[in-house]
């Protein structure tokens, strides 16, 4: 049986539902870490000071990830056939989506061990970047150049 080609239809629908399933997830963890607060008693024993720094670092790299990568992926896909080109792009975006998805998933779960607040807005901005780079049509468009 031979494999289904991958047209820019299949890619975005795929690549979307994908995005969205991630920013959902975020999202409702979230919400209940929201709904927790103050009722579980924080950990006094948390090494708070390393966590808020690998927060900070995994957030970094989710970012740097989110925007070197589109410019990576232009740059060595010019010239391929448009199926390699919607396959790179494919794994691209999932790969930008995974990454600030789990560093929004890191800084709900250090605001749920910490009972803070301010921690989860961290996870917040992460999930808007999350929001903010989801794959639109003309995204994808200009990605595939």
């Amino acid at each position: 049986m031979a494999t289904p080609t991958l047209t820019f239809g299949r890619m975005r629908n795929v690549v979307q539902i994908i995005h969205f399933a991630m920013c959902a997830g975020v999202g409702v963890f979230a919400v209940i870490a929201w709904m927790l607060m103050g009722k579980l008693d924080p950990n006094k024993d948390l090494p708070a000071g390393i966590l808020v720094t690998a927060g900070a670092a995994l957030s970094l790299a989710a970012v740097a990830v989110s925007l070197g990568l589109p410019l990576l992926a232009q740059k060595h896909l010019a010239g391929r056939p448009l199926e390699v080109r919607l396959r790179s792009i494919v794994f691209a975006r999932v790969l930008i989506a995974a990454s600030l998805e789990a560093a929004a998933l890191f800084w709900t779960v250090v605001a749920l061990l910490m009972q803070d607040p301010i921690v989860l807005a961290a996870a917040g901005v992460c999930l808007d970047i999350l929001i903010v780079a989801f794959p639109t049509q003309a995204k994808l468009e200009e990605a595939i150049g």
